[in-house]
């Protein structure tokens, strides 16, 4: 062996010593390629929107109505899924989305997107105070309004029944704590709501609302002045609400 080979040996001898010693390399992630399930994903948001138009059809006209009439007395409703990827396209929607139809005050909640939908689905008791003109004709949707704002939290409430019937149900208040935050989302002063009760609903008119953070009330918008609007509807969401039962109107009529 020549003095050259032998150096060359040394080199190379040292160089795969470097490489044990060298700290192996992290492997690379691929990113996962997310346009696969939503195709806007690297879009650029879009200005706020919060008018659409939309067809809305009564909730029994949902082909999977039986899995969902439980949601015939509540705030909520079915939307399809291509208005969940039209509201991906804006930055600062709030979930779950809120809404009112035009001509229409009740703010519904968005209780489900579905794939095979192309249109809304809401409670029977809201649909039949709608504009019946437009309602079956799918040449003319129904503009709806997202009420896109943070709802204050419902601390305690008290509801009138319009019915006695209500007294046959054990532990009432219980009941109605239970079935209030799973059919309603948010609740609205001065308005009636239907509750689940057996094969039926009994109606409650909601009287007073108390706010978990009283404080909120003084606030108000620019200048100290009250948002009317949005003190008006009241959030049910992650709270323990306390019911308070006045008697009902059917009895009030008897004492009379």
């Amino acid at each position: 062996m020549t003095e050259d080979d032998f150096n060359n040996q040394i080199n190379t001898s040292n160089s795969l010593v470097e490489l044990e010693n060298e700290p192996n390399p992290e492997p690379m992630i691929q990113s996962p390629d997310l346009e696969r399930f939503q195709d806007n994903i690297n879009a650029h948001f879009l200005p706020t929107k919060t008018e659409f138009n939309v067809s809305i059809f009564p909730l029994v006209y949902f082909h999977g109505y039986d899995d969902y009439n439980y949601y015939e007395y509540s705030n909520k409703c079915i939307a399809p899924t291509t208005f969940l990827r039209e509201l991906s396209q804006y930055s600062d929607i709030r979930f779950p989305v809120h809404f009112t139809i035009e001509n229409s005050k009740t703010v519904l909640a968005i209780h489900e997107f579905k794939d095979d939908i192309d249109s809304f689905y809401i409670p029977n008791y809201v649909f039949k105070t709608l504009d019946q003109s437009k309602l079956y004709d799918l040449d003319i949707p129904m503009t709806i309004k997202l009420v896109n704002h943070e709802f204050p939290k419902v601390k305690s409430l008290v509801l009138k029944p319009f019915r006695s019937a209500f007294l046959s149900i054990p532990d009432i208040k219980k009941y109605l704590e239970i079935h209030l935050k799973k059919g309603y989302s948010c609740l609205q002063l001065d308005y009636v709501i239907p509750i689940c009760f057996r094969d039926a609903f009994l109606d409650f008119e909601v009287l007073n609302i108390n706010m978990e953070d009283c404080e909120s009330k003084e606030g108000g918008g620019e200048g100290g002045e009250v948002d009317t609007e949005r003190e008006s509807i009241y959030s049910l969401i992650d709270t323990d609400v306390e019911v308070i039962l006045e008697t009902a109107y059917d009895a009030d009529f008897k004492c009379t």
